[in-house]
């Protein structure tokens, strides 16, 4: 389920990013064959041959992804309900929770904040399930709830929730487990978790604080201290690079996309397994490469018969080990700290 909102187009080198990011799995996919590979072996070893593999099962488990739990089934026929309303806002922080379906956050046209609910269930009775709460938690803090009256672990349906914020607004807190994220022009600060969702946000003025779990994170003209900390997804981030601001970008299995769109500092970059590509923007000052892939496939049990020559000559060119670089990018005196376990690291 997604919640598609008509705003300002990324700029073209995004779009290139975009487009560039759906092709260069294969290395990646080239690990995770070898992984799959190891892990089945072992377990034969082990004498689990006989362990199936069922929904139920621990090793299904270990390969599954826990965001199928919040998966949204569209072929389904959902009734629906629309809650509109306003409330007064003279400035502060606001927090919204919506644990499944979508969340967008824009501009207000007035100086009201407007939220606006639309909930989806499979029957009336679930409908009622989902409730949403607005309320004053403390002086210039409110905080929008959408509650899942259900007593199973069970999806009883989603809510797409659109909130419009004035200009007084300070700082946005939103917490999710599994909804999409949308956020269009603001000036204010962001803190953000979400577990499981695709994430895009769209010309900031404020420092972000993003943490992630499953899915891709877009930051669309950025701007301020930007970090965003994820255990699976690519990151993308396009973002003014501000004097003495700090931009920490880190992934465990995912690539990173750095594009500067002015100003620079000091800049660090790292990845386990993966490549990295600096473009033309960075004087390396300081460099780390050490053995690929290939070259510990026997202190990784690997036997090297098992690659055909094409595959030996691309594993050849996959950093098993740390890949680091330091250096200065750009002009300025800010801080770009890059890093993934498991992914590659592009510099645009």
């Amino acid at each position: 389920m997604k919640l598609i909102i008509d705003i300002t187009p990324p700029s073209e080198e995004l779009k290139k990013v975009i487009m560039q990011k759906n092709q260069i799995y294969i290395h990646r996919n080239i690990i995770y064959g070898i992984a799959i590979c190891l892990f089945t072996a072992n377990l034969f070893i082990i004498g689990c041959a006989t362990t199936t593999t069922t929904p139920q099962s621990p090793i299904f488990n270990l390969i599954r992804n826990p965001c199928d739990n919040w998966t949204i089934d569209t072929t389904k026929p959902y009734i629906q309900e629309e809650i509109s309303y306003r409330l007064e806002m003279v400035s502060g922080k606001l927090i919204v929770k919506n644990d499944v379906g979508s969340i967008y956050i824009s501009k207000s046209p007035d100086e009201n904040l407007h939220v606006r609910s639309k909930k989806f269930a499979l029957s009336e009775a679930d409908l009622q399930k989902i409730q949403l709460k607005a309320s004053q938690v403390e002086e210039k803090q409110i905080e929008i709830t959408v509650h899942y009256w259900n007593t199973s672990d069970s999806l009883i349906g989603f809510n797409q929730l659109e909130v419009l914020v004035p200009p007084t607004l300070s700082y946005l807190e939103i917490k999710t487990t599994a909804a999409d994220i949308q956020i269009d022009e603001l000036e204010a600060d962001l803190g953000i978790f979400n577990s499981c969702g695709e994430n895009y946000i769209h010309q900031i003025d404020g420092d972000m604080d993003f943490q992630g779990e499953y899915g891709n994170i877009i930051i669309d003209h950025g701007s301020g201290n930007i970090r965003i900390s994820s255990t699976t997804g690519d990151i993308i981030c396009e973002t003014r690079i501000q004097p003495e601001k700090r931009y920490e970008l880190f992934t465990k299995i995912g690539d990173i996309y750095f594009i500067p769109l002015d100003g620079g500092g000091k800049i660090s970059v790292s990845t386990t397994i993966g490549s990295i590509d600096l473009g033309d923007q960075v004087i390396v000052e300081k460099k780390k490469t050490l053995s690929s892939l290939f070259d510990n496939a026997e202190m990784m049990g690997i036997n090297e018969g098992i690659f055909l020559d094409h595959e030996k000559e691309r594993l050849k060119t996959i950093g098993y080990t740390d890949n680091e670089i330091e250096g200065v990018l750009g002009a300025g005196s800010a801080k770009i700290d890059l890093e993934t376990t498991n992914g590659n690291i592009y510099i645009k």
